[in-house]
């Protein structure tokens, strides 16, 4: 995912190869689930990710929302987490529940960047700096 996360912040398309590392990736979860030590949190902010830069928007939000929920995945992951949440959520029109999101990340880990971010993406911008 790091990768992905270098060529989106460079502002890169993924080439057909590369989206079927990612759908690869995505397809081994089903692996990583079965661990016995695995966070169940961990499992979902994976797949979500996955599902994100695939595009496949339903499938990001149904996974990257329950590893929000869960509070010590959250505390711990929020600034990997939330970026991809808060594109899916304005994607999906509840920009309202992106906001509350960020409120709470935002007092959570005592930083603004997550109602920035949300602002930012709801006037327009994106998670990708202008080059």
């Amino acid at each position: 995912m790091q990768w992905a996360w270098s060529a989106r912040l460079l502002g890169e398309e993924f080439t057909p190869v590369q989206e079927q590392e990612l759908r690869g990736a995505l397809e081994r979860t089903a692996f990583l689930a079965k661990a016995p030590d695995i966070a169940p949190a961990f499992v979902e902010f994976v797949q979500g990710e996955l599902s994100y830069f695939l595009e496949e928007h339903e499938a990001a939000l149904a996974h990257l929302e329950p590893a929000f929920r869960d509070p010590g995945f959250r505390r711990q992951f929020v600034f990997s987490l939330f970026p991809a949440l808060a594109a899916e959520l304005i994607h999906a029109g509840r920009l309202d529940q992106a906001r509350d999101w960020a409120r709470l990340a935002s007092a959570e880990s005592e930083n603004p960047y997550f109602i920035q971010l949300v602002e930012t993406l709801s006037n327009g911008g994106t998670i990708v700096p202008s080059r």
